[in-house]
């Protein structure tokens, strides 16, 4: 990863595949032993301590980087193979909830995007607009004042405090301020991100964002819909 934040990601193959391929950046291992299950084993390597571990014994250069040797070095808590099993089976059973809870979100976000094309793709009698006549481009600094770094992402905008586990940097006062009711546009991993600032608060973000206010023509919200019908 390019973040060390980021490192540490891992999964057990619980179902027989007879072919996988992956890339050269995935260290792959075999047990030596069922002294641990493997259902254990899923869980086990995800929790935050153990992916910590594994992030204190990684090098950083342009990309954080583990191996072989240094994963190695890690300890593992084992229980009793029994304990094994019925933490497998909690952790599961939120896992068949999670899944059920994100099938009905994503069946939510088609019914809303539904809902888009059906508002925007037959209003033939709406005013078209540029959008730079709809937006004022806004720099505020955050300076020396302590204001709460956000990120924004394909999900919106998000607290980086519940993204990473630890802070990027020490210096925000270049960050720029981000108010209720502006918009701000970023550089996504491979696509243009953006989203509406729709509640009362106040946030930072990168000085590389762009953010804007909305002139009172148009409802903030209103503009997010447009630009998710657009950007489908």
């Amino acid at each position: 990863s390019e973040v060390i934040e980021e490192i540490g990601f891992s999964s057990v193959l619980l179902e027989p595949i007879d072919n996988a391929v992956f890339s050269g950046f995935v260290l792959r291992a075999r047990p030596k032993n069922d002294m641990v299950k493997k259902e254990y084993h899923q869980y086990c390597y995800c929790s935050n301590s153990m992916r910590k571990e594994i992030q204190k014994r990684s090098s950083m250069t342009t990309r954080a980087l583990t191996s072989g040797p240094m994963l190695s070095q890690v300890c593992v808590n084992i229980p009793s193979k029994k304990e094994q099993s019925k933490i497998a089976e909690i952790l599961i059973k939120w896992d068949e909830a999670i899944a059920l809870q994100e099938q009905y979100i994503k069946k939510l976000e088609e019914m809303r995007m539904v809902t888009l094309n059906r508002i925007f793709m037959y209003q033939k009698d709406w005013t078209d607009i540029r959008l730079k006549d709809l937006l004022m481009e806004y720099s505020e600094r955050v300076g020396c004042r302590e204001i709460e770094p956000v990120a924004i992402g394909v999900k919106g905008i998000r607290k980086r405090s519940e993204i990473y586990d630890k802070e990027l940097s020490d210096d925000y006062s270049q960050n720029k301020v981000l108010k209720e009711n502006q918009l701000c546009f970023g550089i996504g991993t491979n696509c243009l991100v953006y989203d509406v600032l729709l509640e009362n608060a106040v946030y930072c973000v990168s000085p590389a964002y762009k953010i804007f206010n909305i002139k009172e023509s148009i409802d903030p919200y209103f503009l997010k819909c447009i630009l998710d019908y657009n950007n489908k």
